[in-house]
């Protein structure tokens, strides 16, 4: 079918296919690692949504949920990820030093 490929090909192998919902008004934040791009939703080979920096291959930061710009109270990393779980959704700090899981009052 139809989809728009990046014109910096081959360097950027991103690919929109033109079935793909368009969210745009779902605001993502800044990369937290190298502050100068914006994590974008993409999609791997198998079709699952995964979250990275439009500034790669110069940043490699990536994502498997969905990020939330709210800094995490106990490291005061930038943003939060939210994880659907059985029992709800619970948002947490994606730092694997820190795993803080966030609560309605923090």
């Amino acid at each position: 079918g139809m989809f728009i490929g990046c014109t910096g090909y081959p360097e950027c192998h991103y690919i929109a296919h033109d079935d793909e919902p368009n969210n745009n008004d779902d605001v993502l934040p800044g990369c937290p690692k190298c502050k100068k791009g914006q994590l974008v939703a993409r999609s791997n080979k198998f079709g699952k949504t995964f979250y990275s920096c439009d500034c790669y291959p110069s940043c490699k930061y990536t994502l498997n949920n969905k990020p939330i710009a709210k800094p995490c109270p106990k490291c005061d990393w930038p943003l939060v990820i939210e994880k659907k779980m059985a029992n709800g959704t619970v948002l947490q700090c994606p730092q694997k030093s820190c795993l803080h899981k966030l609560t309605t009052t923090d």
